[in-house]
């Protein structure tokens, strides 16, 4: 699979993903508006190894510890020396599918949704999983 690099829309099982105090949620509703996510390949890394950003540049994905269920979020970033916490490894599960799992590289965590908050139109959390990849496949639409 080709490294991602470039700006995307990151969509979790249907909903398009942003920022909401800090913490990453997949957006059922149009407010706020999804973010514009730059994934950057880490320099030195091997291929798929990439920090995710916010458009302008100034935040990236970061997974708060190494337990299961923790909400990613977001948190200042140093593009020359990335946090461990900030690093991820993109990995393309089914060959063709158009789709992806994001995986923490510190934890090997699957990110992802819980498909139990689907009764609800409030925002949906991103979060660490040790499990279930059904919820965990994510569509990444360049801009």
């Amino acid at each position: 699979m080709p490294t991602l690099n470039g700006s995307y829309l990151l969509i979790a099982v249907k909903y398009p993903t942003g920022v909401i105090d800090d913490k990453i949620f997949a957006l059922i509703l149009d407010n706020p508006p999804p973010e514009e996510w730059l994934i950057t390949p880490v320099v030195g890394s091997n291929e798929g190894v990439v920090t995710i950003q916010t458009s302008d540049r100034s935040k990236a994905w970061t997974v708060p510890s190494d337990k299961e269920q923790e909400q990613i979020t977001v948190k200042s970033f140093d593009s020359n020396s990335p946090a461990p916490n900030q690093i991820f490894r993109i990995v393309q599960p089914e060959i063709d599918s158009g789709r992806i799992q994001i995986v923490t590289n510190s934890s090997g965590y699957i990110i992802g949704r819980n498909r139990m908050e689907d009764l609800s139109v409030m925002p949906k959390r991103i979060v660490s999983r040790p499990d279930s990849p059904e919820n965990t496949l994510w569509l990444v639409q360049p801009l």
